[in-house]
C-alpha cells in the first residue's frame, strides 16, 4: 500500500514509502516532529539555571504544552498504526511458515489491514479538564482585591509583603503565584509563603533574583499601606 509506511518491507519502496518523505507529508510525521520539537524546548528550559536565571524563558516555553498536547491528540488521525483486519481468513498460525503461498491458496490470502482510530484523546482528557477547572479557580481568585497589609524591605534587597484577602485560608509550606498586572499580566512567578496560618495575614518573602522581582520591588516601594 502506498498511502502507509510498512515497517516490514524494505526493498522496492515507492517514493511515498520513504520513512524521510513520509514524516514530512503525513498527519503522523509532522505532528511527531512537532510535539518532539515542544517537548526538547521545555525540557531544556527546565534546567535549575534556567529557571533560576531566565525564569521568563521557562514560564513561555512550558507554554508549548498547548502545542504538544493538541499535536498529540491528532497525531493517530492518520491511521499509520494498522492492525490486520482479515484474521478470520488468513489465520497466522497455520500460515506463518507459508508466506510464499500467500494468496495462491484459500487458506492463506494476502493479509489486509487497516488503521485504528485515534485514541490518545481518551488518556488526556480527563486530565485537561482537570487542568481547565484548576485554571478558571485561579482566574475567579485572580480577579479578587489583594489588599496589602504591609510592605517591608529587608536586608539584602528582600521585599516582605504582608497580604490580606477575603476568604483566603493556608496551610504550612504551600506556596502562591504571584502577578502584577504592572509588569506583565501573562506572568505568574511562585513564592513559598512565610507567614503562619494563624495570623489573620499571609506574607512573602521576595529577594531581587531578576528583572520581574526588581521591577516589582521597584513597583511596591511606591506604595503605601493598604493599597490594592
Amino acid at each position: 500500500n502506498t498511502t502507509y509506511l510498512n515497517p516490514i518491507r524494505t526493498t522496492n519502496l515507492n517514493p511515498q514509502q520513504i520513512p524521510l518523505y513520509f514524516a514530512f507529508t503525513s498527519i503522523a510525521g509532522l505532528t511527531g516532529i512537532i510535539i518532539t520539537l515542544a517537548l526538547i524546548l521545555m525540557i531544556t528550559s527546565s534546567m535549575e539555571v534556567i529557571r533560576r536565571s531566565y525564569f521568563e524563558v521557562f514560564w513561555y516555553t512550558h507554554h508549548l504544552f498547548v502545542i504538544f498536547f493538541a499535536g498529540l491528540v491528532i497525531h493517530g488521525i492518520g491511521g499509520i498504526v494498522r492492525r490486520q483486519s482479515n484474521m478470520e481468513e488468513h489465520n497466522f498460525t497455520l500460515c506463518k511458515d507459508q508466506a510464499d503461498d500467500w494468496g495462491k491458496v484459500p487458506e492463506c490470502p494476502n493479509p489486509e489491514f487497516e488503521g485504528g482510530p485515534a485514541a490518545t484523546w481518551k488518556w488526556v482528557l480527563g486530565p485537561m479538564i482537570i487542568y481547565a477547572a484548576e485554571r478558571l479557580l485561579r482566574l475567579i481568585r485572580y480577579v479578587q482585591n489583594v489588599q496589602y497589609r504591609k510592605i517591608v524591605m529587608r536586608p539584602s534587597k528582600v521585599l516582605e509583603l504582608q497580604l490580606v484577602k477575603k476568604g483566603f485560608k493556608m496551610e504550612v509550606g504551600q506556596y502562591i503565584f504571584l502577578n502584577c498586572p504592572a509588569i506583565s499580566q501573562l506572568e505568574w512567578h511562585p513564592f513559598t509563603m512565610t507567614s503562619a496560618p494563624e495570623e489573620d495575614f499571609f506574607s512573602v518573602h521576595i529577594r531581587s533574583a531578576g528583572d520581574w522581582t526588581d521591577k516589582l520591588i521597584e513597583i511596591m516601594q511606591k506604595l503605601p499601606e493598604g493599597a490594592q
